[in-house]
Parts: C-alpha cells; sequence; structure tokens
C-alpha cells in the first residue's frame, strides 16, 4: 500500500478520534484539530525518534482542507434560516459587520507586512475575514449559544 494513504488513513483515524472525544466532553473540536494539525505538519519541529510529521499526503490534506471548509460553509447555511437572521435584526447586521471589517483589517495589514500589493492584499483581508467568521459560527452553533430571545425551531 503506498505511503499516502497509510498517511491519510492514520490521520483520519486521529481526526475522528479527537472530534469524538470533543463531542464526548461537551466542547468544541476546532481547536482541538487545529492543534492537531500543527502536531502532524512537516513543518513541526519532531518531538519522539519517530517521524510522524505528513511529508508525502502534504499535498492531499490541503486539497482536503479546502474541500472540507466548503463543507463548513454548506452546513453552517443548512444550520441558520432566513427567519432567525431576521428576528436577530439589526443587532446581528452591525455586530457581524464590524466584526468582518475588523478582520478584513487584519489580513490586509498581514498581508501588507509581508509585501504583499495590490488585489492580493484585500483577497487575502477577505480570506481572514470570511474563515474567522465560518470557524467562529460553526463554535456557536456547537456550544449552542444564540442572542437573547432566538429560539431554534
Amino acid at each position: 500500500m503506498s505511503p499516502i494513504f497509510s498517511e491519510l488513513g492514520l490521520t483520519l483515524a486521529l481526526v475522528a478520534a479527537v472530534a469524538y472525544g470533543a463531542f464526548k466532553l461537551h466542547i468544541p473540536s476546532i481547536p482541538f484539530l487545529i492543534c492537531l494539525g500543527l502536531i502532524l505538519s512537516p513543518k513541526a519541529p519532531l518531538l519522539l525518534p519517530v517521524d510522524y510529521r505528513l511529508h508525502g499526503s502534504f499535498p492531499a490534506f490541503i486539497l482536503l482542507g479546502q474541500f472540507g471548509l466548503l463543507c463548513l460553509l454548506f452546513t453552517l447555511g443548512l444550520e441558520f434560516s432566513l427567519g432567525h437572521l431576521l428576528r436577530a435584526g439589526r443587532r446581528i447586521l452591525v455586530s457581524g459587520l464590524a466584526y468582518t471589517a475588523v478582520h478584513w483589517s487584519y489580513g490586509i495589514l498581514a498581508a501588507w507586512v509581508w509585501g504583499w500589493r495590490g488585489l492580493a492584499v484585500i483577497v487575502n483581508g477577505a480570506i481572514v475575514a470570511i474563515s474567522s467568521s465560518a470557524i467562529i459560527a460553526k463554535v456557536l452553533v456547537d456550544l449552542r449559544r444564540e442572542p437573547p430571545g432566538l429560539k431554534r425551531r
């Protein structure tokens, strides 16, 4: 069997175990999955005598990660209804726009510091704003946190 398939299978088993553990503890899995990714990254320091870092399958995980982000955004779309958002009204609009503006600014500033120019700076700002918002929304959904006065159907 190809080492790529072995790495993929073992890593997916680790991801499932971490997600299941977080579910059983009633806490969001996202921080634990991020830490697992940092530990298994080919850029991570080697802490054990055995090299556990993902070398051969790293490009496959980049592709899977992009697909996973699309699934996360789709799931968030399924979670919220238009009526739910309309009932929250102005409060969600104002806080959402402020949150997005702040994170867009972080993305723009980071791109500028890295020496990027032009459209790349704006696109990086948009990526940071959208991805961080999706992660926060997923954590809130996992914790079942809602603005006061809103009831789930």
